[in-house]
């Protein structure tokens, strides 16, 4: 059956392939076996100026110079590049006659994530008045989404959520 703009659900992934080969060559069965109409990705394998592991039948959008997140969406939907950045990118979909804006951030283990959440955080209100999904790595522990313990990161990731009420949801899976 075909996909039409009137579909019940848009099914969405998140991997962070730590810019490794041999998972980059395994995204095609994980996008196929799921079904999943966009999948986010951070710190994707790059090579000889494209991404590895584009599945046939999507498109792959991402920052032309070495990106740390990246997206591949099947063909058939279009949508909306309102930012692209190496570290940061988001989609703008119309769906079910709503307006969803999808942020894809990674947020380096060794870098500063207080400027991260500065350009996520106006990203966000540039477009309140969208539904938001963020998916992303922050490279932060807290006891919200993992059983390890908060640190400063998690915390400020935290304080993030809360100050645009945002829900969070993580799932290892």
């Amino acid at each position: 059956m075909p996909v039409t703009a009137n579909k019940l659900s848009f099914n969405c992934g998140f991997i962070n392939l730590n810019h490794e080969r041999a998972a980059s060559n395994l995204i095609e069965n994980d996008v196929f076996q799921k079904d999943f109409d966009l999948i986010c990705l951070n710190e994707p394998y790059f090579y000889q100026g494209s991404i590895c592991g584009c599945p046939k039948g999507y498109k792959q959008i991402d920052a032309d110079v070495e990106p740390n997140v990246a997206f591949f969406i099947k063909n058939i939907f279009s949508f909306v590049k309102p930012e692209m950045e190496r570290d940061i990118i988001a989609l703008m979909r119309n769906w079910n006659n709503t307006v969803y804006l999808i942020i894809n951030i990674y947020c380096r283990a060794s870098g500063n994530i207080e400027d991260s959440m500065l350009k996520l955080e106006i990203i966000c209100t540039r477009h309140i008045d969208k539904r938001i999904i963020i998916f992303g790595d922050f490279n932060a522990k807290s006891s919200a989404w993992s059983p390890r313990p908060r640190d400063e990161r998690g915390r400020l990731d935290l304080e993030f959520a809360n100050k645009l009420d945002l829900l969070i949801e993580n799932n290892c899976d």
